[in-house]
């Protein structure tokens, strides 16, 4: 449900689904990571065209909760060559609009 979301005209609906996506990917811990690629490919064409700060730090959310239960299935090349992640990478998870998922990126911050 979250995964159709991500491309709702609605940036509220879009956020929010992108939020529940990290969210969910904690839960389901490892059950999910066999649709990591997918949810990666989805997340990459968002933000390709995103520029609603808080949808973009929710997408760099979701990512970081992906990477805290399976890096080995993250494929962290690919992932920072996705466009505007290379800023949030080089910012240090840095957020510029939402302060709501600084927990889980801080977290992997210091990891």
């Amino acid at each position: 449900m979250f995964y159709q979301y991500l491309l709702d005209d609605d940036e509220e609906v879009r956020t929010n689904a992108c939020f529940g996506m990290g969210v969910l990917c904690i839960v389901a811990n490892q059950q999910l990571v066999g649709q990591y690629e997918v949810i990666l490919n989805r997340l990459s064409h968002v933000l390709s065209k995103e520029t609603n700060k808080r949808m973009i730090d929710n997408i760099c959310s979701c990512l970081c909760r992906m990477i805290l239960i399976s890096p080995k299935h993250v494929p962290l090349g690919q992932v920072s060559s996705m466009n505007k992640f290379d800023l949030f990478m080089m910012h240090f998870l840095g957020f510029t609009g939402s302060f709501s998922t600084f927990t889980t990126s801080g977290r992997f911050s210091r990891s």
